[in-house]
C-alpha cells in the first residue's frame, strides 16, 4: 500500500499490505438496482461533512491474495474500527473479535477523511466477515472471501471481471460526463459475473473535480465493491486541476498491494501485482501528472518526458518501466504461474480517433511484454471494445504503426492501412502469436466512434456497455465481451434502469458479442483462437430504424462534370453508411472510407459501393457525410443513371453487417455525354 503525507488517525501500518481477498460471500447490490479538459478543481471551498458513518466501503487485495484484505472507505474524521473474523456462510452470525485501526488521510475540497486498513494473517480459502465502525456509528456487515491455494486453483478455475471509463450519473455536478444509468448497467453485468476481482482501468468516477462526486461514486457499487476486490489503476480523468491525483492516491491507491521502493512524493507509486492462482496480474499508470504545466497529462506530457524526472534524475516512465522488468522476472520465475495479465488505461493499439495509441509506450513496453510473454493486456480510455489480434512488436509493425499516424507531420495525411503496409512484413499475417490487447472503455460513460480499419485490430464494436469477463484456468484463458445496447434505446423512458433489471445472459438485450481463447504452445508462447459465440446468449440488437436525406447539384450534367452529393441519416443507433453509384461514374473525394473486413466493393446490380466515413451524429443523431463524383464524359454513356438508396448499418466489425435501406435517398442523374445529342433521351438500365 502507498504512503501519503498527512494521517488524521492513527493504526495499522499501510505500507504492510502483503495478502488480499478473493470472492466475495454476500453482494446485495448494483444488479438490482470524454476527452474535454477538466476545468473544475478540487482545491475550491471545502463541501459540507459526508456525516459521522463510514461511506462508499471496497476492499482490495495484497500482494499475497491468500491472507490479507485491504478495506477502504471515508467520512467525518474520528475514531475508525475495523471489526472481522471468520464467517460460516453468514456474516450475521460471524464471530467479529479481531480488529484493526485504519489510517486516514485529508480528502481535497471536502471536509472528509479516506481511511484504509490492513487485515493480515487470515487463512486462504477463508470467508470473513467485517463491519466498520466509525464515529460511533456501525456499517452493516460485509463479507469477502481470501484465495485458495495450491493446484486445484488453476484446475478448478476462476473468473476475472474488467471494464473501463465507467462513472456515475451526479445531478449536481456540472462537468459530470454520464448523464443516466448505463454506468449502473455495465457493473450489473460485471456484478453478475460473480468474479474474484474487479479490474478497473481507469477513468473511475469522472468527479472531474467534484469531490462529492466519488462519494457518490462508492456509495452507488458499496454492495459490490464491499465484497470484491476492487483493483484500480488511474486514468487521465484521475488527474484533477489543482490537486492532481490526491483523490485517487488518498481513496483508491492507499489500498492498491504497491510494493515496489519508496521514491519520492512527486512521482507516486500507481503500480502494483498480485498472483492468484496460476495468473499474474499487473496493474500500471499512463498517467503523469506531477511535472509539466497540466495537471491532466495523459495526452500531453509523456511518462519519458524530462519534466517528470524524479529527485533520483530518472523519469516516471523510466522508475516505472523498472519496476515492470522486476516484477515479470518475479513473475517468470515461479513456476506456479502460467498467465501473465496487464491493465493500464492508455491503449498500445486502437482505432478510435478521440485518443490515439501510446506509440511511445509500443516502443518502450511493447517489446517488454513480448519478452516476458505477457498473454494479455487490458486498457480502456476509448469508448469502444476493440481485441487486437496477436501484436508481436517488431520493427515493421512499429513502422506501419508510424506511416499510419505521421507524428513528426500532424499537417501530412497519413497512407490508408493497405498502403502503409505494402512493404512490410505484419507479425500477425502468417501467425496467431503474440500479445492480445483489449480496449474495453464501454463502462456507461459514453461512445466513442471505431477509426480506419487498422490490420491489426480483430473485432471492434462501438455501440454497447459491457463487461469483459476472463474464465482462467490451467488450459486457457477465455475471454468474452458481455454487452448490452445502451438504456435509452431499450427502454421508454429517460435511460433509468428498469426494476428488476436482469443482467443475466437470459435477457434478450444481453449477449456475448466476442468471444476468444488465450492458449500456450509449447514453448510458452500465447496464442489466440477464435470462440464461436454461442447460440441463445442474446437476441439481436433492436431493430434499426433509419431515415435520411439527399442533396446534390442538380440532376443533369454534362460528360466529365462533377457532382457534389450530401447524405444525412437519421438513425436509431450509431451507424456506417454506404451508398450505391453507377459504375460509370467516377468517386473523386470526399468522406469516402476503404471498406471493412469483407465488405463488397460491388453491389448485386454491378453499381459500385461507395463506402463512408460519417461525421458524429448532431444533438437529434443524425449523421452526414458528402462525396464528389465525376460523371462520364463518352458521347454513348449518355443517359439516365440511378444513385442510391443509402444503406446503414450498425457499426462495429468482426460480425456480418445487416444493411438496412434508408428511405428518401435515392435519385436519378442525367448525362449528355460529349458530341451527344442534347435532345436524344436515352435511360440506361441502371436499377
Amino acid at each position: 500500500m502507498t504512503d501519503d503525507d498527512t494521517t488524521t488517525t492513527g493504526g495499522a501500518d499501510t505500507d504492510e499490505q502483503d495478502g488480499g481477498l478473493s470472492r466475495r460471500g454476500m453482494l446485495r447490490g448494483s444488479a438490482a438496482l470524454g476527452a474535454a479538459p477538466v476545468i473544475a478543481s478540487a482545491a475550491g471551498a471545502a463541501e459540507a461533512a459526508p456525516g459521522d458513518g463510514p461511506r462508499g466501503i471496497h476492499v482490495a487485495y495484497g500482494a499475497e491474495p491468500s491472507s490479507t484484505l485491504a478495506v477502504a472507505f471515508t467520512g467525518a474524521a474520528g475514531s475508525a474500527t475495523i471489526r472481522y473474523g471468520p464467517s460460516d456462510g453468514d456474516p450475521g452470525t460471524a464471530d467479529l473479535d479481531t480488529t484493526a485501526t485504519p489510517s486516514g488521510r485529508p480528502v481535497p475540497g471536502r471536509d472528509a477523511v479516506a481511511y484504509t486498513a490492513t487485515l493480515t494473517g487470515l487463512a486462504a480459502d477463508t470467508e470473513y466477515a467485517y463491519e466498520v465502525e466509525l464515529n460511533g456509528t456501525t456499517s452493516e456487515r460485509y463479507a469477502a472471501r481470501t484465495a485458495p491455494v495450491g493446484p486445484e486453483v488453476a484446475a478448478d478455475g476462476f473468473t476475472v471481471a474488467h471494464v473501463a471509463d465507467h462513472g456515475v450519473a451526479d445531478p449536481e455536478n456540472p462537468f459530470q460526463r454520464p448523464d443516466d444509468a448505463n454506468p449502473e448497467l455495465a457493473m450489473a453485468l460485471a456484478e453478475r459475473q460473480d468474479p474474484v476481482m474487479q479490474l478497473l482501468s481507469g477513468d473511475i468516477s469522472y468527479s472531474n473535480g467534484n469531490p462529492s462526486t466519488w462519494d457518490l461514486y462508492f456509495e452507488t457499487h458499496e454492495d459490490y465493491y464491499a465484497g470484491t476486490p476492487f483493483m484500480t489503476v488511474p486514468g487521465n480523468h484521475e488527474a484533477e486541476v489543482g490537486t492532481g491525483m490526491i483523490q485517487y492516491d488518498r481513496r483508491l491507491n492507499a489500498a492498491m498491494p504497491v510494493v515496489d521502493p519508496v521514491i519520492d512524493p512527486v512521482s507516486k507509486r500507481r503500480w502494483w501485482d498480485v498472483v492468484y492462482g496460476n495468473t499474474f496480474i499487473m496493474g500500471l499508470n499512463t498517467t503523469a501528472d506531477a511535472c509539466g504545466d497540466l495537471a491532466r497529462a495523459e495526452e500531453f506530457v509523456p511518462l519519458y518526458d524530462p519534466r517528470c524526472e524524479t529527485e533520483a534524475g530518472r523519469t516516471y516512465g523510466e522508475l516505472q518501466e523498472a519496476y515492470m522488468r522486476s516484477a515479470l522476472a518475479r513473475a517468470e520465475a515461479r513456476e506456479d504461474v502460467k498467465w501473465k495479465i496487464v491493465q493500464f488505461h492508455g491503449p498500445l493499439w486502437t482505432t478510435s480517433p478521440d485518443h490515439e495509441p501510446r506509440r511511445d509506450l509500443q516502443k518502450r513496453w511493447g517489446p517488454i511484454f513480448d519478452e516476458y510473454d505477457v498473454d494479455l493486456v487490458l486498457h480502456g480510455d476509448n469508448h469502444v471494445w476493440e481485441r487486437s489480434k496477436p501484436i508481436r512488436h517488431t520493427e515493421d509493425l512499429l513502422t506501419y504503426s508510424e506511416r499510419r499516424r505521421p507524428r513528426d507531420r500532424p499537417d501530412e495525411q497519413a497512407p490508408p492501412p493497405a498502403e502503409a503496409a505494402a512493404d512490410l512484413d505484419l507479425p500477425f499475417e502468417d501467425a496467431d502469436i503474440g500479445t492480445t490487447f483489449v480496449v474495453n472503455g464501454t463502462g456507461g460513460v459514453s461512445h466513442y466512434e471505431l477509426g480506419a480499419d487498422e490490420l491489426y485490430i480483430d473485432t471492434a464494436f462501438e455501440s454497447f456497455y459491457g463487461v469483459t469477463r476472463l474464465d482462467i484456468d490451467d488450459e486457457a484463458i477465455e475471454v468474452r465481451y458481455i454487452a448490452h445496447p445502451p438504456l435509452d434505446t431499450v427502454t421508454d423512458d429517460d435511460g433509468s434502469l428498469p426494476a428488476g433489471f436482469d443482467p443475466s445472459l437470459d435477457n434478450p438485450a444481453v449477449a456475448v458479442r466476442d468471444a476468444f481463447r488465450i492458449e500456450k504452445t509449447d514453448d510458452g508462447r500465447p496464442r489466440q483462437v477464435d470462440l464461436e459465440l454461442p447460440d441463445g446468449s442474446g437476441s439481436s440488437p433492436p431493430e434499426l430504424t433509419v431515415s435520411g436525406s439527399r442533396s446534390d447539384d442538380g440532376q443533369a450534367f454534362t460528360g466529365g462534370a462533377t457532382n457534389h452529393v450530401e447524405l444525412a441519416v437519421d438513425a436509431s443507433a450509431p451507424v456506417t453508411v454506404r451508398d450505391r453509384v453507377p459504375a460509370a461514374w467516377d468517386v473523386v473525394g470526399g468522406d469516402i472510407r476503404s471498406p471493412h473486413g469483407d465488405e463488397p466493393a460491388t453491389a448485386p446490380d454491378g453499381r459500385q459501393y461507395v463506402y463512408l466515413d460519417v461525421a458524429g451524429g448532431d444533438d437529434d443523431g443524425v449523421v452526414k457525410a458528402d462525396y464528389f463524383v465525376e460523371a462520364p464524359a463518352d458521347a454513348d454513356e449518355t443517359g439516365a443513371y440511378s444513385f442510391g438508396p443509402v444503406g446503414a448499418a450498425r457499426r462495429g466489425r468482426g460480425a456480418d453487417r445487416d444493411w438496412t435501406t434508408v428511405p428518401g435517398t435515392g435519385s436519378t442523374e442525367y448525362v449528355v455525354g460529349s458530341g451527344a445529342d442534347p435532345a436524344h433521351d436515352v435511360r440506361k438500365g441502371n436499377p
